[in-house]
This record gives structure tokens, C-alpha cells and sequence, in this order.
């Protein structure tokens, strides 16, 4: 009887349209779910909280009850290929998804007042940013796992967990959509599975080197994942400056180093490629990114009487232009007030640029940045050479010369203008909120990077419209514009032949 049911699904015709959207937000949800199950394994070392596993394990099984159903509409069904913006569809509905339904084990605990909060947070954490509005020395230790769980699935990509769980060739578009364009194997899911097991081995050593640097393991556990996943929640409200260990600063900025690693470049360091890593363009532009802002900040600090010493100053400049850089957003610094403003303003373009593409990070990206600058450069060659030369634009990736088309310039070059547009759109709404401008843009470009270095401007008494739109920046930032830009044009078109019908 079973086998008759599977074969009858097998020659029913193919899964399409609407239908199979809810397919896939089936499995989305069932993720979805299982990231709020995730702290409960916990319970056992600390049963004084047991009063807060409702609020987790209600919306989880519900979700993954939900989900379940859904996937089971279409699987073991033959499936039609995604239509033209509906990859970007199930991209979008599942992240807004994602924080609606991970915004409640906040609000039931009593850790947000509102949901307006519940919904930052959680926005906060699936995009990297970390952002807060909680007072995290007085949230239940179920709290701090699960913004760490937070980190983890919205940091790896919600997407790249479905496809290591599942073998589904016409899931291919939705991976890409969300940022992954490399298959370090041949098959799909084999090549998730890799960066997944690369990013749970990484966190796995840094807890043990965090430990052995004088961190607990609760503590050691949420930064190693905060690291990895470039996402700076901390189990304390002063962040990596409560413990003022130099040991720990170190490998703390070697797994956010990691983490903002582009993940083929990635794979390719740890299988002692290191030819193929070094000679590869946006690594250059990474590692030059940071040597530099580096020692201007350090300079700028000491220069300025910031700090005590030549030394001191190194030591918070690198720290904190990695954790700009690489988009974490962990602080050895109370904060940047009293920074001059020729250091923040460092500290500004370090996220701007951000990580590696394909990597935990935000930003717009070393890749494009690499490739930006490389433009300006090839077209004064241009103008300056006879018009009969013709050069090839080519640059270093993982150990081999590849040509860059125009169309990936001009892909650069319309991704950065967007994100400044983004940048000046949500500065002016801090502005109209009496945010001095400089703060102003110096928050919102770490909310569009996905950093959460911050100026004060979203505490727990922000106006409702601030959380909001801060929100927004970390969500179209985290999903880089163009899938939220897309779903929006086939969501308007829907409506239109609805009207018309």
C-alpha cells in the first residue's frame, strides 16, 4: 500500500507555482523550529529554568509539526524548477519567517517588553549583527544559548542548513539567492555538509582554546560561536572588555578572521592549500583591509592621547578593526565616544567593506570592493594606452588568473551604490530622531553590514520607528538587497493580475 502511494507520487505531475513554495517553507519551518528546540539541551545542567522550556518548545514543535506537513506535500514528488524570482521569494518568506516565529521564545520569557524588541532581536541575531536591547548579566542562560543558536543558523544561512539536510537538485536557485554561489563538490548537499562540519569543527577548537584562555565553558561555547559566525553576542553587557585578556582578544580575532574567510577559500586554507589562499585577490584585499586600518587607528588613538601607550593603542585598534572588518561587532571598548572621529571614521569604511563574499560577514563585501578598485584601475590604463591594446581584466582566485566580465563590474558597482543609498536613507531617518549625523551613519553602516558596533542609538528605550528601521537595514544587509528587491516586484505583480481578475 505504502509502495503504491510513493509510486503514484512519483508519475503525478510536477509540483509548481505556489504550491511549491509552500513546499519549501515546509523544510524552512521545520529549521525554524529546531533552532528553538536547540537551547533545551541545556535543561539538564540548569533544571532552575525549566519555567522558561515552554516558551521554547511550544513554538518549536509547532513549527516543526507545521513544517512537516508542508514538506510532505511535495516530497517524494517530482518537482517543476523554480520560476524566474520565486527562489528570491522563499528566500525572503522564509527569513521574515524565521523572525516572526524566533521572535516569541523572547517575548514569552519576559527577556523583550514588546515585540517590536523580540522582533530587533531576533532579526539581530539571525543577520550577525548583535544589536541588543536586553541586559544580558540578568537573562536566563536558555536566553544566551538561544542567541547564540540565533547566530548559528542565520550566520551559516538558513538555506545552506536545508540543503546539507536534504538532496534536492531544483533547491539550487534558493542557494544561490542567499549567497552561496561555490560548490566546493560536485554534489550539492555534499558540498553544505562540508561548510557546515568546516564551521562545527572551528567552533568546537575555539571553545577548547577560549577555555584554556580562562573563559568557562558556557562563555567559551557563545563567543567561539559568535566568532565563527561573525556575530558579536556576548554572554556580558561589556562584551570581550570584562575579561581584559590579551590571550583571549588574540583567538577570539583569529576565528572572526576565519569566520569573515570566504568558505571555499576557507576549505582551501585548512586542507593546506595556502598558494591557492594567499593568491587569491579578495584574500589580499581582506588581510590589506585590516593591516592598514590597523595601524591608521592605532596611530590616530595614539596620536590623539586615546590611550597610554603605542602598545595599548595597537592592541584596541586590532581588535576592534577586526571585529569592524570581519562584521562581528564584539567590543574591547566601552565605547566610542571618546574615540576621535578620524578613528570611528576608520572603523566606518572597515564595515563597509566588510568580509569576504561568501563568508558569515556583511558588508559590501571584499570581492566587489576588490574588483571596484581594480575597475578604476583598468579603465585609466585604458584611457592612458592605445585604443589598438586590448587587455584582458583578470584577477587571482583560489590559485588561478580568472578573466573579470563587465557585467560582474557592473554588478559591483550597482550593489555599492545601492548600499549607499541604503546608508545616506537610514541615517537621515536616525537624524530625524535628533542622532548627531556622524553617529548616525557610523550605527546604521553597522546595521547594513551586519556588525553591531553601535553609539547608543537602539537601547531598550529607542523609539518603536528606530528599532524598525534598524531592523530592516540588518535584514536587507543580511539578504544583500537584491533578493528583497526581487520578491517585492513579483509580489506587486501578483497583486496586479489579482486585481485584474
Amino acid at each position: 500500500m505504502r509502495g503504491s502511494t510513493r509510486q503514484r507520487r512519483r508519475t503525478a505531475p510536477p509540483v509548481e507555482g505556489w504550491r511549491l513554495t509552500l513546499g519549501y517553507l515546509g523544510v524552512m519551518l521545520c529549521i525554524i523550529g529546531c533552532m528553538l528546540l536547540a537551547p533545551l539541551v541545556l535543561l539538564p545542567l540548569h533544571t532552575d529554568e525549566m519555567r522558561y522550556a515552554p516558551a521554547f518548545y511550544i513554538p518549536g514543535l509547532v513549527a516543526v509539526v507545521l513544517g512537516w506537513a508542508g514538506w510532505e506535500t511535495i516530497h517524494a514528488r517530482p518537482k517543476a524548477p523554480l520560476a524566474p524570482g520565486q527562489d528570491a521569494t522563499v528566500i525572503v518568506l522564509t527569513w521574515l519567517l524565521a523572525m516572526t516565529v524566533g521572535a516569541l521564545p523572547l517575548l514569552l520569557t519576559g527577556s523583550c517588553r514588546t515585540y517590536t524588541q523580540a522582533v530587533f532581536e531576533t532579526m539581530s541575531g539571525l543577520s550577525t549583527t548583535t544589536f541588543t536591547v536586553l541586559d544580558v548579566e540578568r537573562c536566563p542562560q536558555l536566553i544566551l544559548l538561544y542567541r547564540s543558536a540565533l547566530l548559528f543558523f542565520g550566520g551559516i544561512g538558513l538555506v545552506l542548513i536545508m540543503v546539507s539536510a536534504i538532496s534536492d537538485a531544483h533547491g539550487l536557485r534558493i542557494y544561490t539567492q542567499e549567497g552561496h554561489a561555490n560548490r566546493l563538490l560536485p554534489n550539492l548537499r555534499r558540498s553544505a555538509l562540508l561548510v557546515v562540519r568546516t564551521y562545527v569543527l572551528l567552533i568546537c577548537v575555539g571553545t577548547v582554546a577560549l577555555t584554556a584562555c580562562g573563559m568557562s565553558p558556557f562563555d567559551a561555547l557563545n563567543h567561539a560561536v559568535g566568532a565563527i559566525a561573525t556575530g558579536g553576542f556576548s554572554t556580558r553587557n561589556a562584551s570581550v572588555a570584562a575579561w581584559d585578556s590579551p590571550a583571549i582578544e588574540l583567538v577570539l580575532a583569529a576565528l572572526m578572521l576565519l569566520g569573515g574567510t570566504n568558505s571555499a577559500t576557507l576549505v582551501a586554507l585548512l586542507g593546506g592549500r595556502w598558494r591557492a589562499w594567499w593568491r587569491d585577490a579578495e584574500t589580499r584585499a581582506y588581510l590589506g583591509c585590516a593591516a592598514v586600518c590597523t595601524l591608521l587607528v592605532a596611530a590616530i588613538l595614539w596620536a590623539g592621547s586615546a590611550v597610554n601607550s603605542p602598545l595599548e593603542a595597537l592592541r584596541a585598534s586590532f581588535f576592534q578593526v577586526v571585529s569592524a572588518e570581519t562584521t562581528t561587532g564584539f567590543q574591547t571598548v566601552s565605547s566610542f565616544q571618546g574615540w576621535p572621529a578620524a578613528a570611528r571614521l576608520v572603523l566606518i569604511v572597515a564595515m563597509v567593506f566588510g568580509a569576504e563574499s561568501e563568508s558569515t560577514g556583511g558588508g559590501i563585501k571584499q570581492g566587489r570592493a576588490a574588483v571596484l578598485f581594480r575597475s578604476v584601475w583598468w579603465e585609466v590604463r585604458r584611457r592612458a594606452e592605445s585604443r589598438a591594446l586590448v587587455h584582458s581584466d583578470r584577477v587571482w582566485r583560489r590559485g588561478r588568473r580568472v578573466a573579470v566580465s563587465k557585467e560582474e563590474q557592473r554588478e559591483a558597482l550597482a550593489f555599492a551604490f545601492v548600499y549607499l543609498v541604503a546608508l545616506v536613507g537610514g541615517s537621515f531617518v536616525y537624524t530625524l530622531y535628533g542622532v548627531p549625523v556622524g553617529d548616525a551613519v557610523f550605527h546604521f553602516a553597522s546595521a547594513l553590514s551586519t556588525v553591531g558596533l553601535g553609539m547608543g542609538v537602539t537601547s531598550a528605550g529607542a523609539p518603536p520607528v528606530v528599532l524598525w528601521v534598524t531592523t530592516i537595514g540588518m535584514f536587507v544587509g543580511r539578504l544583500e538587497f537584491y533578493p528583497v528587491f526581487v520578491a517585492a516586484a513579483r509580489a506587486r505583480d501578483a497583486a496586479r493580475r489579482a486585481l485584474r481578475s
